[in-house]
């Protein structure tokens, strides 16, 4: 049967298809935010993809005579509960796909309706698997971007519109040797000691302004076949695959994990008035406690809502809040640094600034 095998955080997801052109569609979408690993594997997951009319309309049946239990999973959407030849069953809100569940908890069968697109799907089962996946590892999730500056990691975090992006993209354009793990979500853990971030499979979002202000990214989105200069200005933000940024960035790294050696808060300053272009300063324990309080998403994401559905926690909400803020506690130990800064200033002054805090 053909099948295609993707590592996200130490956890290897199988794709199986009796359809060898659904192998070919998840091969092109899955690397698109998987970023190469050779971690250690230590959870296997198998989905099934199935799009045959006859297996759906068999499901569909037998469901439609249960009365079905909704579930509150994604922003706008639902999901519904019911059995199948004995085995948990989700029904999505329109009837575009089904979910069958083993015992284990390690194996899907995603039945799919042939007449709608449903290519995303596998990708939105990885995900909602992987985020519960990382809570029983003690992971939580974070509301943060990383990247590596000469080896350093910079774990960088503020609340939505403080400038993370935007400091982000100065990082990376500041001429150093810098690697990048995700933007916006990092998962983030204790081993021992020491702090560690992993990246999540998202893309990378950019506002219009961030763009703009970029060296880079006006050139790569002017040639981009998907945003086109019309469609930038009237939404006013753009994406880019994850593992597409070494396409606008050639000489990024790319880094499925890093420590976390300082604490970045950006705060960008929208004010054209003269003066600094920015400014560093040590952040107090009690106000870094108060920042990544904020932003800690687990138990939930807060702007993102990602409700368990198909693969059950296995803590409850109160070991994870315990979670959550055990993680705090000893977060405020690492370094931590306030970087007010201008639009305007230099990618290259600011990389040197974070290099000379010490640590």
């Amino acid at each position: 049967m053909p099948q295609l095998s993707v590592i996200v955080n130490k956890i290897k997801f199988v794709i199986k298809s009796d359809d060898g052109n659904l192998i070919k569609e998840q091969l092109k979408l899955l690397y698109n935010n998987i970023t190469p690993s050779n971690q250690t594997v230590e959870d296997t997951i198998i989905i099934n993809y199935n799009k045959d009319k006859a297996t759906f309309e068999k499901v569909k049946k037998i469901l439609s005579t249960q009365n079905l239990e909704s579930i509150d999973t994604f922003k706008r959407e639902k999901h519904y509960k019911g059995f199948v030849d004995g085995l948990p069953a989700f029904k999505k809100d329109n009837s575009e796909y089904y979910v069958l569940t083993s015992a284990k908890l390690n194996e899907f069968w995603l039945i799919a309706n042939p007449d709608v697109d449903t290519s995303v799907f596998p990708t939105r089962l990885i995900t909602e698997i992987l985020i519960r996946k990382m809570e029983e590892k003690g992971a939580v999730l974070s509301h943060a971007t990383g990247v590596t500056l000469e080896d350093i990691g910079l774990f960088l975090t503020s609340s939505a519109g403080g400038g993370k992006t935007t400091m982000m993209t100065k990082i990376i354009e500041s001429g150093k040797d810098v690697g990048f793990l995700s933007n916006d979500r990092l998962f983030s853990y204790f081993k021992g000691s020491k702090a560690i971030m992993d990246y999540v499979p998202f893309q990378v979002n950019y506002e219009k302004e961030t763009i703009y202000g970029s060296s880079v990214l006006p050139e790569y989105f002017k040639n981009s076949p998907i945003t086109t200069q019309e469609r930038l200005d009237k939404i006013g933000k753009a994406s880019i695959n994850l593992t597409d940024m070494t396409k606008a960035y050639p000489f990024l790294k790319m880094k499925s994990f890093a420590d976390i050696d300082k604490i970045i808060i950006p705060q960008i300053n929208l004010d054209n008035n003269k003066g600094y272009e920015f400014c560093v300063e040590t952040i107090r324990r009690k106000k870094l406690r108060e920042i990544l309080q904020e932003n800690t998403f687990t138990p939930y994401d807060a702007e993102s809502p990602r409700q368990p559905w198909l693969y059950p926690r296995q803590k409850s909400e109160k070991e994870l809040k315990e979670q959550a803020a055990d993680f705090v506690d000893k977060l405020v130990d690492v370094p931590a640094y306030k970087i007010t800064y201008k639009p305007q200033a230099k990618s290259d002054e600011i990389a040197k600034a974070i290099l000379n805090m010490e640590y």
